[in-house]
């Protein structure tokens, strides 16, 4: 059985790294995930909505959070997840393709 896994962005002040975070979430080989983007003020002015919006993605969801700090935008996402397990990735970090694979993968 393949759990569910949600993968927490928090975006706090710049999302120039988003799209490398994004594309490297998106290229796992484990296909059972859920891709949370939690802005806040700053970043919700468009910027990181638009990098979301721009992948055709059903996956990724962009969600905001006013005022917040980055360890608020986390527990934001994760009180939104639906997944079994989460993960949290920072913007600008990336993942190998099968960073998500040994998570997730578990048999009942």
């Amino acid at each position: 059985m393949k759990l569910r896994v949600s993968i927490i962005i928090p975006v706090h002040e710049n999302s120039n790294y988003l799209k490398d975070t994004l594309d490297s979430v998106i290229a796992q080989t484990y296909d059972n995930i859920e891709i949370i983007v939690v802005g806040n003020e700053l970043t919700s002015r468009g910027v990181a909505d638009q990098i979301v919006k721009s992948y055709s993605c059903d996956r990724i969801t962009f969600l905001t959070r006013p005022n917040s700090s980055v360890a608020e935008a986390l527990n934001y996402g994760v009180e939104k997840s639906t997944g079994r397990y989460f993960s949290w990735l920072s913007n600008g970090d990336t993942y190998e393709p099968d960073r998500v694979r040994s998570t997730g993968q578990t048999s009942h």
